[in-house]
């Protein structure tokens, strides 16, 4: 008998990547080069799998999208490849994580439903307070995807199937806790507020508070009775070492951390002294949240009886029964706990609930919500499962490229403050123009290969895609980019014509220099010089005395030509100044024109 599947999740991590052996002040194609990173995955567990159309669902998939878009969605095969994405291997790598070795893989969230007070405290377990029961979730790891792109942004994926929970509140507990990287806060202790004395909390105590709301007691992926000893398992334990969280709050769960080979991945920067060569970190890529402590998720769910009371909201208005529904579509769709929600005004909760929608199916028993941090699918238990298959694949494309969009957007922006703390140092001059010359090129790229306005033809698709970029903000984050990107280009641009109007005016100055030595030796004739020579030899009295004259006259002219084009008139005495050059220069004048005449 074939499984009834509940729901479908998925948890993106979209991060920052580069190289460590590059030094952060590379340029951001040195650090970011993705054939580097692709020799380094190859003796790994992640296999790179090009797209490439082996049935009908590769064909409706592909086909989805615009020809121009395909290049950023697909690590495309050499046969899907043409002359006008001949750079797609070097712009998105596609990477598939080998679970073949496990036989059946799961996600495995642990929620602490009850406390109870720790009457044996040891050094293991020194806190004041201990798991009483712990709610675990196990859902079907289908797959683990990487895709990696030469900006500089990667995007994880955990894709995963519920085959067990059907509560509308256990789906929410689901997306809530399963999404979390690490904690976005720890617990306080409230006295400290009355008081204004320093709190006190324990990081175990206040970790113990978190754990109560906002973070799973733990993530594991695993076999069903394994998880716990699968190398995978994170708990969160280690932020309550202060030492572990001295360089950042991020730390690399395990669950994540373990997919990779010891000394793959790392946060942060060591000191040079503990490695062999300078500059260089004990890890291969440095990685970096760009949202915060949460993954984005996408997420399908069937349950006729709530998506009923959630039609009658919509169609007829709010009333005793579509409350209920409604607050839980709102938790759903900003991926709430089911036990709290995050907006108690009524009257902005249904602006959020209706600007956050999609109604387009909702007769059919369809709905879609869109948040900053989801983009989840709401149906009826009847509801026709191509839609599950088009959430799992185009509607899913779509989420990730948004995401790509917005993850790059802020990396550049992370990119231009670093390029712009440069211009205050006057000796990184040469290094500053090549990084802001780099991040212009990265820039174009993104603009021509990454960023678009549409990504399909189809009605619905340009209405959700839509949707997502007005949610995610990620047109006005652009137009901000844009602009900071110009005016660096443009300083740029001001700088090297600075240098060359500098080299100019060197070589202008040289040329003024020489330019009165050869009309002086003009007015001379050079042969005149030549016969002195000739009769004298060498050490020949007229031949010197009359380069000594050119000499003369050339610097007296370059002194005149000073005169004339520097001399200010703004000095308090500047009479006095006057009549002394003017003497000076018709002095010297006079001696050179003497000289001059005593050689003819």
């Amino acid at each position: 008998m074939e499984q009834k599947l509940y729901s479908h999740h998925v948890f993106i991590f979209p991060f920052k990547w580069e190289l460590t052996k590059y030094r952060q002040d590379e340029s951001l194609l040195k650090r970011c080069r993705i054939e580097e990173i692709r020799g380094l995955l190859d003796a790994t567990d992640w296999k790179r799998k090009e797209f490439s159309i082996q049935g009908g669902e590769q064909y409706n998939e592909f086909n989805y999208f615009f020809g121009h878009v395909r290049e950023i969605l697909y690590d495309l095969s050499a046969e899907l490849r043409d002359e006008s994405c001949e750079g797609n291997k070097e712009l998105i790598n596609h990477f598939e994580f080998d679970k073949s070795k496990i036989a059946d893989w799961y996600y495995v969230i642990g929620n602490v439903t009850e406390w109870e007070e720790n009457k044996n405290k040891t050094d293991e377990l020194p806190n004041k307070k201990v798991p009483k029961n712990v709610e675990t979730f196990f859902l079907t790891l289908d797959s683990i995807l990487l895709n990696i792109y030469s900006t500089g942004v990667a995007v994880l994926s955990f894709h995963l199937r519920n085959f067990k929970y059907a509560d509308p509140d256990e789906i929410l507990r689901i997306n809530q806790l399963g999404r979390r990287l690490y904690p976005p806060h720890f617990g306080l202790s409230n006295t400290s507020v009355i008081t204004g004395i320093q709190d006190k909390t324990s990081f175990q105590d206040g970790l113990d508070d978190t754990k109560s709301n906002e973070l799973p007691h733990f993530i594991s992926l695993g076999t069903y009775d394994g998880f716990r000893t699968s190398g995978f398992y994170e708990d969160f334990q280690s932020y309550t070492d202060a030492k572990n969280i001295e360089r950042g709050v991020f730390q690399i769960p395990a669950f994540i951390n373990a997919l990779f080979p010891v000394g793959f991945l790392g946060v942060g920067r060591k000191s040079a002294k503990t490695n062999q060569r300078a500059n260089r970190l004990a890890f291969e890529v440095s990685v970096d949240p760009i949202l915060d402590s949460r993954m984005h998720l996408v997420c399908w769910y069937a349950n006729s009886k709530v998506f009923k009371r959630l039609r009658d909201y919509f169609n007829i208005g709010l009333n005793a029964w579509s409350n209920k529904a409604h607050d839980w579509w709102y938790k759903y769709v900003f991926v709430d706990n089911a036990g709290f929600i995050t907006c108690w005004n009524l009257e902005m909760k249904n602006s959020l609930v209706q600007q956050a929608t999609y109604k387009r199916w909702l007769e059919l028993g369809t709905l879609f919500g869109v948040s900053r941090y989801s983009f989840v699918m709401f149906t009826e238990d009847r509801v026709p499962l191509y839609l599950v298959r088009h959430l799992q694949t185009m509607y899913y494309k779509m989420a990730e490229l948004c995401l790509v969009q917005r993850a790059t957007v802020i990396n550049y922006a992370d990119e231009v403050t670093h390029v712009s703390h440069l211009l205050l140092d006057s000796s990184q001059g040469d290094l500053t123009l090549e990084k802001i010359a780099t991040l212009y090129k990265k820039y174009l790229v993104f603009i021509n290969k990454i960023y678009f306005n549409e990504v399909t033809p189809q009605e619905q698709g340009i209405e959700l895609y839509d949707m997502m970029h007005r949610q995610m903000r990620i047109r006005e984050d652009v137009m901000a980019l844009d602009k900071q990107i110009e005016e660096l280009h443009n300083y740029s641009a001001f700088e090297k014509n600075e240098k060359g109007n500098s080299l100019l005016a060197t070589i202008s100055i040289i040329g003024a220099v020489f330019l009165p030595l050869g009309f002086v030796a003009s007015l001379m004739e050079w042969h005149v010089l030549e016969d002195d020579f000739l009769r004298g030899g060498a050490f020949s009295g007229p031949f010197w005395s009359r380069i000594g004259v050119v000499i003369f006259i050339s610097v007296l002219m370059v002194l005149v030509m000073d005169v004339l084009t520097k001399f200010k008139y703004k000095s308090k005495h500047r009479r006095y100044h006057t009549a002394i050059r003017v003497v000076f220069y018709f002095t010297f004048m006079a001696l050179g024109i003497y000289l001059i005449w005593s050689f003819i």
